[in-house]
């Protein structure tokens, strides 16, 4: 009886210890399986790491590459801008809008002429005869009377001498009779002369003087422009057969516009100018 104890014992001994083996392999298998998924894990978030990393600087690559674009677009376009600007202006005699034959000036003298007016009117693209002596008639009476159906409107007239010579000039109110019999216009009036004009570069102007106010007179024995010294910068009669020109203190011009300081009209004509195409219709020949 004594031996079966003994060996009852033994047996609950070595149960213990396979029980304690077996604890041993249960904690060794779980620390495995704990660095096992521990280790997934961090491979997972080095994976993701390496994954936003790369995303990152997919982006940033990009990015440069879409501002650089933009930085090339934007390139592109001032350079087309200034291309077209260039172009624009090479092509203004071609696009100038005129309304009425070309008698007097031609089209390279508007262009010449148009660069020169005071702003807000320099380089406008719309020109319109409002005027011309040899459908119109000479007379000052029927040069009113057209200008004031084309109301609205800056003007500039030219005369034209037998030599081939011409003198004109800018007004912003355009040449319409003076109802209170004095002189009207404003600083950007001016006078010009061409003296030559195959030749746009003979074109010479001279801006209205700040202080001087005698700048235009419409009345009805003469038209005139620059007053205040010994005679108008130019004036043409009534009937349109003569014109003088003299030294004036409001356009300072130094000298008469043509050295003899008069000559005999052969061709007038004055023309609206506007920086978009006129809806007025005026007939050249009622």
């Amino acid at each position: 009886m004594g031996n079966n104890q003994n060996k009852n014992g033994e047996e609950a001994n070595d149960i213990d210890e396979d029980d304690e083996t077996v604890d041993e392999l249960g904690d060794i298998g779980r620390n495995l399986l704990s660095k096992t998924i521990c280790g997934a894990a961090g491979s997972t978030r080095a994976s993701a790491n390496l994954g936003n990393t790369r995303a990152s600087a997919n982006f940033r690559r990009k990015s440069t590459v879409n501002f650089k674009m933009r930085v090339a677009d934007s390139n592109l376009m001032r350079a087309n801008s200034s291309d077209s600007n260039l172009a624009r202006a090479r092509r203004f005699s071609k696009r100038i809008s005129i309304v009425g034959p070309l008698q007097i000036l031609t089209r390279d003298l508007i262009k010449a002429l148009s660069t020169q007016l005071p702003s807000p009117f320099s380089g406008k693209e719309h020109w319109m005869k409002t005027f011309c002596l040899g459908s119109h008639g000479a007379s000052l009476a029927q040069l009113y009377r057209r200008n004031k159906i084309s109301k609205n409107m800056a003007q500039l007239i030219v005369f034209q001498a037998a030599d081939g010579r011409v003198i004109g000039g800018f007004c912003p109110q355009g040449f319409v009779r003076s109802t209170h019999l004095g002189y009207y216009g404003d600083g950007r009036c001016c006078v010009f002369s061409i003296d030559s004009p195959g030749v746009p570069a003979s074109v010479k102007v001279w801006q209205s003087k700040v202080t001087q106010e005698m700048r235009v007179y419409a009345g009805d024995e003469y038209l005139a422009m620059g007053g205040g010294g010994g005679g108008f910068t130019w004036c043409v009669d009534e009937d349109m057969g003569t014109c003088t020109c003299a030294i004036s203190p409001t356009f300072g011009n130094e000298t008469p516009l043509v050295p003899s300081g008069f000559f005999d009209v052969v061709n007038v004509e004055c023309w609206g100018v506007m920086g978009v195409k006129s809806t007025q219709r005026v007939s050249f020949y009622d």
